[in-house]
């Protein structure tokens, strides 16, 4: 099986991220989030932080923060639809861009 949080450091950063996204009014990601085949049920790998159900649930796609993982495991992620970021300051830049600036334009017109 592929992936998982491999330090404390790692954890401290993935903790801190998932702070600052629900300070930004976004849901909280899930640590080591175990991924299974959606046909099969088997478990594939462990995502560091994933939003399975995406960051705004069912409005955007799944994504997946892998920090220090090896290409097959972005690979995999990427495949089963998982927008991954395996650098901290991408991952904020497209909730940035993105996430926060659709959700301030969604509102009422100017």
């Amino acid at each position: 099986m592929l992936g998982g949080v491999t330090s404390d450091e790692e954890e401290e950063q993935l903790e801190a991220l998932n702070d600052w996204v629900e300070a930004q009014g976004l849901p909280r990601g899930v640590v080591s989030f175990d991924f299974a085949d959606p046909e099969t049920g088997e478990q594939r790998a462990v995502f560091d932080l994933a939003w399975p159900q995406g960051l705004q649930e069912e409005l955007s796609q799944p994504v997946a923060v892998l920090l220090h993982e090896e290409a097959p495991m972005v690979a995999m992620a990427s495949q089963a639809g998982y927008r991954c970021f395996t650098a901290v300051a991408d991952f904020k830049a497209y909730v940035r861009a993105e996430v926060l600036a659709e959700a301030g334009s969604s509102g009422a017109a100017v």
